[in-house]
């Protein structure tokens, strides 16, 4: 694993290659902590088969998405999910954009290090400070000429301002049913991406489920007393799960971002710069 470094950096220097560079420094880091290999009980070897066939198909020159369109309205956010990983960590906001009524994603994503955890990854997104306001603040989003490939905004500060607010939970009751979602790109066709954005109320919670209609659904996390939530459904070891963004109770709603202009109480991306900062100056 010694000789993935230095690929990996020859990888990072090319903008082109960043997508395939962050995901083998992934999955080396997680080779790294597993070793050795050999004497452990359970090896996540579909995991690792299905990163490296990734990393494959990345390496090599396969046929380019057509030319982005170009669109522009305004952004209704639902909300937010963090993928996190010991060297990296992506922020993919879920939205529906007008006037189209299209469901879309804008993802920033940032390099980290392992002991930046929990809320004090937010720090990391400090460059985006347009989109983590609307995500904290439940505002709107007014963009103008974003490229749009497969669903996915290629995200620019510069072309997008905050607008007024809006409740994440009226979107979903008002447009979400009728939104529509764009085609997934051929690299993108596998179950463990699928991740749709759904409204789900008038349930009940038990054992880790959710319970509606006579069927239970998988929940990832607990929803304590709530009364809906808006999640991502997803398949992964051969079921249907939910992901929650965002829960309502009673009394209050709470959102994946509302902490993206607060890090926390533990500055600890603060406090790795100004090491670094220290010593460059030394």
């Amino acid at each position: 694993m010694s000789a993935a470094d230095q690929a990996i950096e020859g990888l990072l220097r090319d903008p082109a290659q960043r997508r395939l560079a962050v995901l083998l420094d992934g999955l080396a880091a997680e080779l790294r902590a597993c070793s050795p290999v050999a004497t452990m009980e359970d090896i996540p070897a579909r995991r690792w088969a299905d990163l490296w066939a990734r990393a494959v198909l990345l390496s090599h020159a396969t046929p380019q998405p057509a030319d982005p369109e170009t669109v522009s309205g305004r952004l209704l956010i639902l909300g937010v999910d963090l993928h996190e990983h010991a060297t990296a960590v992506q922020a993919q906001v879920h939205a529906v954009l007008e006037p189209q009524g299209r469901l879309v994603r804008a993802s920033v994503t940032a390099a980290k290090v392992d002991t930046i955890t929990d809320q004090a990854v937010w720090g990391l997104f400090s460059d985006h400070p347009v989109l983590m306001g609307a995500l904290a603040k439940n505002l709107t989003l007014d963009v103008t000429d974003l490229p749009l490939v497969g669903g996915d905004l290629r995200w620019d500060e510069a072309k997008a301002k905050v607008g007024e607010l809006a409740n994440p939970f009226t979107t979903a009751r008002v447009q979400l049913a009728e939104a529509v979602t764009t085609a997934i790109t051929p690299l993108d066709r596998h179950p463990v991406m699928i991740g749709e954005p759904v409204l789900v109320e008038g349930y009940t919670v038990k054992d880790g489920a959710i319970h509606l209609g006579g069927h239970a659904l998988a929940v990832e996390g607990d929803l304590p007393r709530s009364t809906a939530c808006i999640g991502l459904l997803r398949w992964d070891a051969g079921q249907w799960s939910l992901r929650p963004l965002a829960v309502q109770t009673k009394s209050k709603t709470t959102h994946n971002g509302d902490n993206a202009l607060n890090p926390g109480k533990s500055d600890a991306v603060g406090v790795l710069r100004e090491r670094a900062g220290r010593l460059l100056r030394k």
